[in-house]
């Protein structure tokens, strides 16, 4: 009885830390961190963001994004997008000038590659890699600025 009692726990463990090992770690609410955040090279015209936060939701297969914010203006800043936990195309929530369509390139658990695309053209790329301690996401993206010249934005988001 105890032998059989040891094994049911033993089961519940497994399963328990698999279903803990096989989480999102991608999926919380996230700030962007201001102080960190660099743009290259710097655009004094472009808004500058006053307050921004990402929130990424597991919805079975798919990660979706949602952010929002205010620029210092008080403009609005949303958007949002579906992408498949394990890569593939995803699905831009809504209209915009910048891109129409997003794929993700998994990398591992941790790490992955966006490729936003506009048309039938890619437009930008980011790079996404979470910190060991899963508390910090650093994004590099990369695409072109309204005059087409290159733009190179490193984002530091920390978990709230």
């Amino acid at each position: 009885m105890i032998a059989v009692r040891k094994g049911m726990y033993f089961c519940a463990a497994l399963a328990f830390a698999g279903s803990l090992l096989a989480a999102d770690p991608f999926v919380s609410r996230w700030k962007l961190d201001l102080a960190k955040t660099t743009t290259t090279p710097q655009n004094p015209l472009a808004p500058r963001p006053k307050e921004v936060t990402l929130i990424a939701k597991a919805q079975g297969e798919y990660r979706e994004i949602t952010v929002h914010g205010l620029n210092a203006d008080g403009s609005p800043i949303k958007g949002g997008f579906t992408i498949p936990i394990n890569g593939g195309p995803g699905k831009v929530a809504d209209d915009n000038d910048s891109y129409d369509g997003i794929t993700m390139k998994f990398v591992s658990p941790t790490v992955h590659d966006l490729i936003y695309t506009k048309g039938d053209r890619g437009v930008a790329t980011r790079h996404v890699v979470l910190s060991p301690d899963g508390k910090t996401m650093t994004t590099t993206y990369k695409g072109a600025g309204p005059e087409g010249t290159p733009v190179t934005r490193v984002e530091v988001w920390r978990k709230l």
